[in-house]
C-alpha cells in the first residue's frame, strides 16, 4: 500500500488519528467523498466527458460541447478570477451543457448505454466493497460533486449498492414521459467553487446529526473546504492522487494522508472490524 503523510503534518499525530478512526464506534462516523477521480479511476473519464467520448449524441453535439469547453475552461483556471465569479461561471457552463442534451434529444436509453459502458468510466478497485462496508454498518455515505448525479446513481445501482445510507449531493436532470432529457434543478447547483457553502438536503443532515467523527475523501487540495458544510469534532482527511501529481501534496496543510494507490484498500482497512 502506497501512501505518505504531508511534510506539514506531525507524523505521530496523524498515525494516532488513523488508529483512533480504526477503533472508534462506527455509529459515530459519517463519510464525505467526491466522485470523479476519487471513487472513479484517476486516468479515466468524468461523468461529463463520457457523453462526448461516447459519440452517441453525434458529431454536432461533440462540436458544441467542445466549444463550451473552450469558452469556459480558461475562465475556470484563470487565477485572476475570484472564487465567487468562478462559481457563477461554472453554473452557466453546467446549464448550457444541459441545454445541449435537450437540443440533441438525449434519451434515457442513450444515457443508460453511455453509463453502462465500462470502457468510458470505472470505479476504483474495491470501491464496491467500500460502499458495502458503509451499508453493513449503516455509516452515512455522502457523495458531493458538481458533476452529473444521474451517473453516480446509475453506477451504484449497477453494483446493487444504492441503499438508504447513501446520499448524493449532486446536480440531477430529469426525463419526461417519453424518456427525453427534460429538466434540471437550478435551485441548488453544486460546482467546484461553492462546495464550501451550499445547503445539503435535509435527509442528509438528519442522517449525520450528532455524529462526531468524519472521514473526508477527495482528490483536490482546493476541495477540503467542503468539511465546513458538514462540521464534525474529528475529521480524517484522505487525498487520492497519482504519482505524477504527488508533489502537489508534499507540503499540504489540509490533508492528513495522501494515497497513491488505484484502489480503496486504505479506506477499507479503517472501516473493517
Amino acid at each position: 500500500m502506497s501512501y505518505y503523510i504531508p511534510n506539514s503534518k506531525n507524523k505521530d499525530e496523524v498515525l494516532a488519528k488513523i488508529e483512533f478512526f480504526k477503533k472508534t464506534d462506527l455509529s459515530s462516523l459519517f463519510i464525505i467523498t467526491d466522485f470523479n477521480k476519487t471513487l472513479t479511476k484517476d486516468q479515466w473519464n468524468t461523468s461529463w466527458s463520457i457523453f462526448p467520448k461516447s459519440w452517441i449524441l453525434g458529431e454536432d453535439y461533440v462540436k458544441d460541447r467542445n466549444a463550451l469547453f473552450a469558452q469556459y475552461n480558461p475562465l475556470e483556471i484563470d487565477e485572476t478570477t475570484t472564487r465567487e465569479q468562478k462559481a457563477q461561471i461554472m453554473n452557466e457552463w453546467y446549464i448550457k451543457h444541459f441545454e445541449l442534451f435537450l437540443k440533441y434529444k438525449l434519451t434515457k436509453s442513450q444515457f443508460n448505454d453511455i453509463v453502462w459502458n465500462r470502457e468510458l468510466i470505472k470505479f476504483r478497485d474495491w470501491v464496491a466493497k467500500f460502499i458495502g462496508l458503509t451499508i453493513i454498518d449503516d455509516i452515512p455515505l455522502v457523495i458531493v460533486s458538481w458533476w452529473i448525479g444521474n451517473v453516480i446513481e446509475s453506477m451504484i445501482k449497477q453494483c446493487e449498492l444504492l441503499a438508504e445510507n447513501v446520499f448524493i449531493e449532486w446536480n440531477f436532470f430529469g426525463f419526461d414521459a417519453n424518456w427525453l432529457a427534460s429538466s434540471i434543478s437550478t435551485e441548488k447547483i453544486i460546482n467546484a467553487f461553492n462546495k464550501d457553502n451550499f445547503k445539503p438536503d435535509e435527509l442528509t443532515l438528519d442522517a449525520i446529526n450528532w455524529k462526531e467523527n468524519c472521514i473526508l475523501i477527495w482528490d483536490s487540495i482546493d476541495d477540503c473546504d467542503v468539511a465546513k458544510v458538514f462540521p464534525a469534532k474529528n475529521i480524517l482527511k484522505i487525498a487520492y492522487t497519482t504519482k505524477d501529481r504527488q508533489k502537489e501534496y508534499f507540503d499540504d496543510k489540509d490533508f492528513d494522508i495522501v494515497v497513491l494507490d488505484e484502489d480503496f484498500g486504505f479506506v477499507n482497512e479503517i472501516l473493517e472490524r
